[in-house]
């Protein structure tokens, strides 16, 4: 149950922030109380917070800092790449992007384009995928794996109704944009810099999409005013 999840990730850390305070233990004090997401693979349970990466094994917590090889501690998103390959997107302003060794707590690449804040990564395969935004604009960014993680693209060319992007989510060979004024799409196979090649997926739909999933084959998304 997710709900049970937050509650017990907002609990334990509410507790380590109060006894840490008190007892005097850290390196780096930093406060998890913000989860603003979360993954869990083989059991593991991943945090990524306002005061660095809150990590579950076996009912027991720690969290890595910038003592641990973080980059910087306030985390947007997370993706699980491995158990010892960890992904990981910073909030505004420091729009870092870093890949993370969660076993020996060290940074194995780090990637700094200048963007003021990650908003989502998705792995698939061989190539993850960034939604960023930088100042004002937002795009997407294509990292692919060849021995190791490299920067291979940036698009942030859309049609002019589209507004900003707010969510992605790939299926086989398409790109779907959950943005302000509606959902757009592109195969990924084409040249997605060029705003020609992005339709709308729901004719005469402009709503903001707030977010999306897949479903059963079918495309499931929200809308906010």
């Amino acid at each position: 149950n997710i709900n049970f999840l937050i509650i017990q990730i907002w609990y334990l850390s509410f507790s380590i922030c109060f006894s840490q305070s008190r007892v005097g233990e850290w390196e780096a004090l930093t406060s998890v109380m913000k989860v603003n997401d979360v993954k869990i693979f083989d059991n593991i349970i991943y945090a990524a917070t306002e005061g660095g990466l809150f990590e579950i094994i076996n009912n027991e917590y720690s969290v890595h800092t910038t003592v641990d090889g973080l980059v910087g501690v306030d985390l947007s998103t997370i993706s699980i790449d491995s158990p010892s390959s960890l992904i990981i997107g910073g909030s505004a302003p420091f729009g870092f992007i870093q890949i993370y060794n969660p076993l020996n707590k060290t940074s194995i690449k780090e990637f700094d384009f200048g963007l003021s804040a990650i908003l989502d990564i998705q792995i698939i395969d061989n190539v993850f995928w960034v939604l960023f935004r930088k100042g004002q604009e937002y795009g997407m960014m294509k990292f692919i794996y060849d021995g190791e993680w490299q920067y291979r693209d940036s698009y942030n060319n859309f049609p002019t109704a589209s507004g900003n992007i707010n969510c992605f989510y790939i299926y086989d060979s398409i790109l779907y944009l959950g943005m302000t004024g509606g959902i757009y799409f592109a195969n990924i196979n084409q040249n997605m810099k060029d705003p020609t090649s992005w339709s709308q997926l729901i004719s005469n739909f402009s709503y903001n999409v707030s977010s999306m999933d897949l479903d059963a084959d079918y495309l499931r998304f929200t809308t906010s005013n």
